[in-house]
């Protein structure tokens, strides 16, 4: 008869217990006959290699349990990816891993994500959506129009959010910041997603997400308390997936009512 896993556990801890006190008294007695050894020596090493032994296993086992728990975070429906700019190489990952014939949907307000606070992150994001033309996976990006950008970027560059910039020196002037970002997303529009069905809008857009193939999505939000631009989370729900979906649906229908 099998016993519960619980049971189990418990029962061979005891016998390990067991074994390390046995391991103990046979040390102690080996000792006790060996000249020239104190007798306190020999109760220390009795009493003392037993629990180095054991303080080694419950050593070994919180890491077992760490990494189970590292795994099993990662098998969660939604799990935390963290602040942004961190989670950008989880979203270039993302957009590798889509399928041949596949759908990427796209609602962000910068076709350029990231270009002035995290160039290098940006490139491979840009290199991730070009490969997918290869695969033949149908893209849909859903983006703020170029007024609407220069707006928010004006505002961006304004406040203290500026210092998220990695040299602020290399923009000394509002009107510096704005044409890189306007030369930045046009170069995109026209280069990594010029074969993407495109879905300009006015309105302000309350989140980013990225949906690959309806299964699997990424998707971040402005914490406007803590002065943290986004956080962002990984998802599997496939309820979570379809509202996002829904999101992207509803602001196309309010953009062909205007």
């Amino acid at each position: 008869m099998r016993l519960p896993d619980r049971t189990h556990k418990a029962w061979k801890d005891w016998k390990f217990t067991a074994a390390m006190v046995l391991l103990g008294l046979v040390i102690g007695v080996a000792l006790w006959f060996v000249p020239k050894v104190e007798k306190g020596v020999v109760v220390a090493v009795a009493f003392g290699m037993p629990t180095f032994i054991y303080a080694v296993k419950q050593f070994r086992d919180a890491r077992a349990t760490i990494d189970e728990l590292g795994r099993l975070e990662q098998e969660l429906s939604t799990r935390l990816l963290g602040d942004a700019p961190r989670f950008l190489p989880e979203l270039v990952r993302l957009i590798e891993e889509a399928k041949e014939g596949g759908e990427i949907i796209i609602f962000c307000d910068f076709p350029a994500y990231t270009a002035a606070t995290r160039p290098d992150d940006c490139a491979k994001y840009l290199d991730a959506i070009k490969t997918t033309r290869k695969k033949g996976i149908k893209v849909k990006l859903m983006f703020l129009d170029e007024d609407n950008r220069l707006k928010l970027a004006r505002e961006f560059y304004e406040s203290d959010q500026r210092s998220e910039l990695p040299d602020p020196s290399q923009f000394p002037t509002t009107d510096d910041f704005l044409t890189f970002i306007n030369t930045a997303n046009f170069a995109a529009l026209g280069d990594a997603f010029r074969d993407a069905e495109p879905f300009p809008i006015t309105r302000v857009m309350p989140l980013h997400f990225w949906i690959v193939d309806g299964e699997r999505a990424i998707f971040s939000f402005q914490r406007y308390k803590e002065r943290v631009p986004e956080i962002g989370f990984k998802t599997r729900d496939s309820s979570l997936v379809t509202s996002l979906r829904g999101i992207f649906d509803h602001y196309v229908e309010l953009q062909e009512r205007l």
